[in-house]
């Protein structure tokens, strides 16, 4: 088994195996000796999967490294090696598919993207604007109402109607999402202040939780 090290002169290779001594882009298993690598500096999502931490994420990079990884931390391969390895294999699989759960997903990668960048204070900030409020309870009200009369066809007809809408309105957040996250790279980028646009992306993340969850209601009725 080998240890981790932050290799702080390498960003795109942020760790080393002291196994073999070779730089590696990950925190889990060393591709080069293929050690399963013990638990070492705290590392977040991004890292684990060897990626950028940035929003715009390239998805197809993302699953190719999450198979890779998969495959060499499977925890069969390490049936043979001693209980601290299978362990080990156990306990970095779990969190690789955490964060490939997390990263994969639009609102998610954006909620852990925000807990990273931004003060404790805008991340828990959870008010959503008045009008986006009422507007969704009013929904949830017609939703309620209309969930007991599903079979009826012209209500049925308005629940699909009421779903098409609610996929526009997620569509439209996503798209906002995006354009916000640029936003902030490129401020951060350029070394200037970035705490307006991580509210904005606050605001907009807990108003789409609304329409998210009220979407995935009416899929699972329809």
């Amino acid at each position: 088994m080998a240890e981790i090290k932050a290799n702080s002169d390498r960003s795109e290779t942020p760790f080393r195996c002291t196994e073999c001594n070779r730089d590696i882009d990950n925190p889990s298993v060393c591709r080069f000796c293929h050690c399963i690598l013990a638990i070492g500096v705290p590392v977040d999502h991004f890292q684990r999967l060897g990626l950028p931490r940035t929003f715009h994420i390239d998805l197809e990079a993302l699953e190719t490294k999450f198979l890779e990884l998969t495959r060499q931390l499977h925890p069969d391969f390490y049936q043979d090696r001693a209980g601290h390895e299978q362990r080990l294999s156990l306990i970095h699989s779990s969190e690789l598919n955490k964060a490939y759960s997390i990263l994969k997903d639009l609102f998610e990668r954006a909620e852990y993207l925000l807990s990273l960048e931004a003060t404790d204070e805008v991340v828990k900030d959870r008010r959503t604007p008045p009008e986006i409020l009422t507007e969704m309870l009013e929904l949830r009200e017609e939703f309620e109402m209309a969930k007991g009369k599903a079979d009826d066809p012209a209500t049925a007809e308005e629940l699909r109607t009421m779903a098409q809408d609610l996929r526009k309105r997620r569509e439209r957040f996503e798209t906002k999402i995006k354009g916000l996250f640029t936003e902030f790279e490129t401020k951060k980028q350029a070394d200037e202040d970035t705490e307006a646009v991580l509210r904005s992306i606050r605001s907009d993340l807990t108003a789409a939780k609304y329409v998210l969850g009220l979407e995935d209601d009416l899929l699972e009725l329809i």
